[in-house]
């Protein structure tokens, strides 16, 4: 990723080009840091050179609006390319991130299931003789991560160390799934994760 910066009597522009993925995590949050010296202020990421975003950059926008809440600075999210809009469009973020022109809604239904429903996502318990197991269905978005997280952990604390997931319904998944599989995995010492049925 390339950036380039502009101050204007409107408020400071970050131009940004290239492909923004986990490899620009440092660069991206040294102009995050600079958010704090535009409290009152303006600021816009420009996004219409970017050719492509993966899940860990799409956190990363995410952090930039929550930075920009915290430190009293208005994001706008300016002209993302086609294929870059489109992909935040997949994961269902309108409303999240403060892109112009706004975001559509993603189409159907965010992941859903029956356990927990926290931030709007539900978990459907999977009866079985080795261990608990999860369904899902619907478009499994970069938005659902907490909430399918938080039930990974409580089913971290029950006897047994195998997992099953069902994604036989899953429409749509975010790419960054099977790290987050693996963080619990390192997190929990569990080693026994069994995915069924994805399409």
């Amino acid at each position: 990723m390339e950036a380039r910066m502009e101050n204007l009597a409107a408020g400071r522009v970050w131009t940004l080009s290239g492909r923004m993925t986990f490899h620009d995590n440092d660069r991206f949050l040294a102009i995050l840091a600079e958010f704090a010296a535009d409290s009152g202020r303006r600021v816009v990421l420009d996004l219409a050179g970017v050719e492509y975003v993966d899940s860990f950059a799409i956190g990363l926008l995410l952090q930039a609006a929550e930075q920009a809440r915290t430190s009293g600075v208005t994001l706008v999210i300016s002209k993302p390319s086609a294929t870059v809009r489109s992909i935040l469009e997949q994961m269902d973020l309108a409303g999240q991130l403060p892109v112009e022109p706004p975001l559509q809604p993603a189409s159907g239904h965010s992941a859903t299931a029956t356990v927990a429903a926290t931030g709007g996502v539900k978990l459907s318990p999977l009866p079985s003789e080795r261990g608990p197991g999860l369904a899902l269905s619907g478009r499994f978005t970069f938005a659902a991560q907490g909430t399918f997280l938080s039930v990974l952990q409580q089913m971290g604390r029950l006897n047994g160390g195998h997992y099953r997931l069902d994604l036989a319904d899953v429409s749509f998944m975010d790419p960054g799934f099977p790290r987050w599989c693996c963080d619990f995995v390192t997190a929990t010492a569990k080693s026994d994760i069994e995915i069924k049925a994805v399409r």
